[in-house]
């Protein structure tokens, strides 16, 4: 890792900080403006718009597996039919379906996005889309405003999926949201909020892997008037793991309070605290003892660990925030969202790299601590006007992060491992090295979006500008390297739904990412820029049926490539090239039976530099999932699914390729109320991740970080709603 810190220059912070605080006051006072015409639903169906009966909007509860309301890829709620992007929706059905512990589980049946970036790990929710894996910490939105996370660092956020009500993904670049960004897409995270009628829920589950959890979901309302609701979300969740001397460990409490302020004013509190006191394993094995057997015709099982007694990554995060909204009028909204984020990291792992001797890996130490402090606001107005015949609804609005990060990183060696055979306790520790850093982060956007509709036709128009500035410092060597600079990137497309259903859509994107690389003087690169052309097609009869297919050309130039070798530093000769086609079917085909179907080729290529015309690592071409539902009318149902991930190269160099997988899961569900009406609400359900126990690797870094993927898995579940 490079040490690199943030400064802000061009306006003091706390002037941003006063003027957004007296946005703020001045929104919720404000004299109500006259009140435009409002759109009549006859008016309505005439531009085009297909509302679902199962979703308002995007933050509220969605019965089912499918969403027809997404905001991913725009600032505020907007049709899948009529979006001019490839855009998934996951709702809280379908992540409880799935049985997903972390993000990344819930996107295992999700085109364009690949999970298996560290295999059976899960400290981190890795997640490459359209094959940039890059950064894929960062890429990661909660309720509308970035999560902080520092790729540079370990100070990465992690939410644990009890605790949302959604996850939506944006594939493509997505600058013109939020700023930089790993050109592949983003996920979106949506929270559970306070609902105004009662609801409870607890969960308890066990596992074959000694995985444990308790979760309680509680909401309602405050007051007899309909005033105040409240939300207090909670999880623990215990595990071993597959591999040795690892476990995960997670305390996750999430409360909220939603306020009416008169009539035309909301106001949303929100918190989340976690404590993980252990993040369970994150590393890697060569290749050819994982994918093939040259090392002496034989292989390293996949329980096998190359941390030791003592080893541990321990975390723990608070955020609190607000959303805060004023009505001047039907058509004229303010908006001002503020969130503070505190992450405390500490490590003491250690890890192998490369062979020793025959039988043993040489192993090396990383510890340290790090503490991450962040700060953002986001302050719009929404406008909603006719000029003629065309509709607009317009957002206008400005952002502000900050995100600073402190500590030390230490360094050593230590006593190779039996890899084989192994014996833990006597890691014989040396560290050699200590690095303090400060890094820190500012930027500031201003954006501008349009979202215009003339009968069917819907036309997606978006701007933002971004001043950025990186520092990265040494206090003890009181070295530095940053970047400084701005970046103005463009969104356009359009979508035209024809009475049919089907809706042609076309879209161009950009996207801009700080590089953390430096070159032969120490300057860190400038930053990495994508354009991507798409185009597709989207069909959807009814609210129950949604198929998709989308085409794009996505482009990244600037990236970071090693000058040789025998050198360090870098040189911005680098362009990844990723051209593919993804098709996605969500269908509820009879009242009984849902189906959900993806598949993804995507095509991509280094240009440029040492490795041109090879494929990135961790990348594969091919991917496909088939995902079944029947519900029986007894109460029972079951379930199965199907994913397919093809091959992939363990290097730039293409020197040695990882082997496609395929992999089952099954899983079911039954309402205990059907045995007895005093257990009315009560489920039981199962959940079995690769079935038949398959031994794969799911990618590979290097040929010397290659990562076994996660084990049968198998999980009961009991839930109790009320």
């Amino acid at each position: 890792m490079t040490p690199s810190m943030v400064r802000f220059t061009a306006v003091p912070r706390s002037l941003y900080i006063a003027v957004l605080a007296l946005l703020s006051v001045s929104g919720a006072h404000a004299q109500t403006q006259q009140e435009q015409e409002q759109t009549t639903p006859a008016s309505v169906a005439q531009l085009g718009i297909i509302r679902a009966t199962s979703d308002a909007t995007s933050t509220e509860p969605t019965i089912g597996l499918q969403s027809t309301v997404s905001r991913a890829a725009s600032r505020a709620d907007m049709d899948w039919i009529e979006t001019p992007h490839s855009v998934s929706s996951l709702t809280r059905d379908r992540i409880d379906a799935i049985g997903a512990a972390t993000g990344t589980d819930a996107l295992r049946y999700t085109p364009g996005a690949f999970t298996g970036l560290v295999g059976g790990a899960s400290r981190y929710d890795y997640i490459s889309l359209r094959g940039f894996n890059e950064n894929s910490t960062d890429n990661l939105n909660l309720d509308g405003q970035k999560v902080l996370s520092d790729s540079g660092t370990y100070s990465s956020v992690q939410i644990d999926p009890y605790t949302l009500e959604r996850i939506d993904v944006y594939r493509g670049p997505t600058s013109v949201l939020y700023g930089r960004n790993s050109p592949g897409g983003l996920v979106s995270y949506s929270s559970k909020r306070p609902l105004d009628e009662p609801y409870h829920e607890i969960t308890a589950g066990i596992g074959n892997m000694g995985q444990t959890h308790l979760g309680f979901d509680l909401t309602g309302p405050i007051d007899k008037e309909g005033n105040a609701a409240y939300r207090v979300v909670g999880i623990t969740r215990n595990s071993k793991t597959q591999y040795d001397n690892n476990r995960v460990e997670r305390y996750t409490i999430a409360p909220s309070l939603k306020f009416r302020l008169g009539e035309n004013s909301r106001l949303l509190l929100q918190g989340y605290f976690q404590k993980d006191p252990n993040t369970g394993f994150h590393s890697g094995f060569p290749a050819d003892a994982t994918i093939n057997t040259d090392h002496n015709g034989r292989r390293i099982s996949p329980e096998f660990s190359d941390d030791d007694e003592g080893g541990k990554f321990s975390r723990t995060l608070s955020m609190l925030g607000y959303q805060f909204e004023h009505d001047f009028s039907p058509n004229l909204t303010f908006k001002n969202s503020f969130r503070m984020t505190s992450l405390k990291s500490e490590m003491a792992q250690f890890y192998g790299y490369g062979w020793a001797d025959e039988n043993s890996l040489n192993r090396y130490y990383s510890g340290g601590y790090e503490e991450l402090e962040a700060q953002q606001f986001d302050t719009s107005l929404t406008a909603v006007f006719h000029t003629g015949a065309v509709s607009h609804e317009v957002i206008a609005g400005f952002d502000y992060q900050h995100r600073n990060v402190t500590g030390r990183w230490d360094s050593g060696s230590a006593n190779p491992l039996n890899a084989f055979d192994p014996v833990y306790g006597n890691p014989g520790l040396n560290i050699t090295y200590r690095e303090p850093f400060d890094r820190t982060l500012e930027q500031f956007g201003m954006y501008l979006q349009d979202t215009v509709r003339y009968g069917a036709l819907t036309g997606l128009f978006s701007i933002r500008h971004d001043i950025v500035d990186i520092d990265n410092r040494n206090p003890e060597l009181n070295t530095k390297s940053g970047y400084k600079g701005n970046n103005t990137t463009f969104r356009a497309g359009l979508s035209y739904a024809f009475d049919n259903g089907i809706a042609p859509y076309a879209s161009y994107s950009e996207s801009f990412n700080p590089n953390g690389y430096t070159d032969i003087n120490n300057q860190v690169l400038p930053p990495t820029e994508a354009r991507q052309y798409e185009a597709g097609v989207k069909y959807q009869p009814n609210e129950h049926v949604m198929l998709s297919a989308a085409y794009y050309d996505l482009k990244q130039e600037n990236v970071a490539a090693r000058h040789s070798s025998a050198t360090s530093y870098y040189v911005p000769l680098g362009v990844v090239h990723s051209r593919g086609i993804e098709l996605e079917a969500n269908a509820n085909i009879t009242d009984n039976f849902t189906l959900m179907a993806s598949y993804t080729m995507n095509n991509m290529k280094l240009k440029k530099g040492d490795n041109a015309g090879n494929r990135p690592f961790q990348a594969p071409k091919q991917m496909a999932s088939l995902w079944g539902r029947y519900g029986m009318n007894n109460g029972l149902a079951l379930w199965a699914g199907v994913r397919y991930v093809g091959k992939s190269w363990a290097d730039n160099e293409n020197t040695v390729r990882v082997p496609a997988y395929t992999l089952l899961d099954l899983g079911a569900e039954y309402d205990l109320g059907r045995l007895n009406p005093n257990l009315k609400g009560a489920t039981v359900r199962l959940n079995v991740n690769n079935v038949t126990d398959k031994t794969y690797v799911a990618s590979c870094a290097t040929t010397n970080f290659c990562y076994y993927g996660e084990k049968r898995n198998i999980k009961a579940t009991f839930s109790y709603k009320w």
